[in-house]
């Protein structure tokens, strides 16, 4: 097994992460795939 950690500001680039975690203010906010929650709100903001 392989693990990367990918830090990016251009969210719409992390769609071949497997799962996404999702900090706000160094704590983990949300651990998911790309759909609902945290992340599907900011990526919606960012098209």
């Amino acid at each position: 097994m392989k693990s990367t950690l990918l830090f990016g500001l251009k969210l719409n680039l992390n769609f071949h992460c497997d799962e996404i975690i999702v900090l706000e203010q160094g704590k983990v906010v949300q651990r998911s795939t790309h759909s609902g929650g945290k992340y599907a709100s900011l990526l919606r903001t960012e098209e």
